[in-house]
């Protein structure tokens, strides 16, 4: 089975420890596109590919949550929307990084404490 391979398991291992990482990288470009007066495409097409590139990545490993949350918030970034002033997609990118968190154990899961 693949995912008691070992390395399977350092690939996931890998890709938890990036996911700082990679929610820097996301969270900068959504800062540079509500702050950039000039054309905003260039920031929009690589937020979109981060997003792409997580959610599948997140998939493979078994992080529902966060592929669920990089999805909803690339189809967000795809749909041509104006990052300048965008509190939808802050909201979705907010739930990916708290599925971030659960995922690196750094917090606790809030659904799973309410039960």
């Amino acid at each position: 089975m693949l995912v008691a391979h070992p390395r399977f398991l350092v690939l996931k291992t890998r890709f938890l420890e990036s996911l700082d990482g990679r929610a820097s990288m996301i969270s900068g470009l959504i800062l540079r596109g509500h702050q950039e007066s000039f054309d905003r495409q260039p920031t929009i097409d690589e937020l979109g590919r981060q997003l792409h590139t997580l959610n599948g990545t997140a998939g493979t490993f078994g992080f529902d949550d966060i592929s669920f949350a990089a999805a909803e918030a690339e189809a967000v970034v795809t749909e041509g929307l104006d990052l300048s002033d965008c509190e939808y997609l802050d909201t979705v990118i907010d739930e990916m990084m708290l599925a971030i968190a659960v995922s690196r154990g750094t917090i606790a899961d809030p659904v799973a404490k309410a039960f």
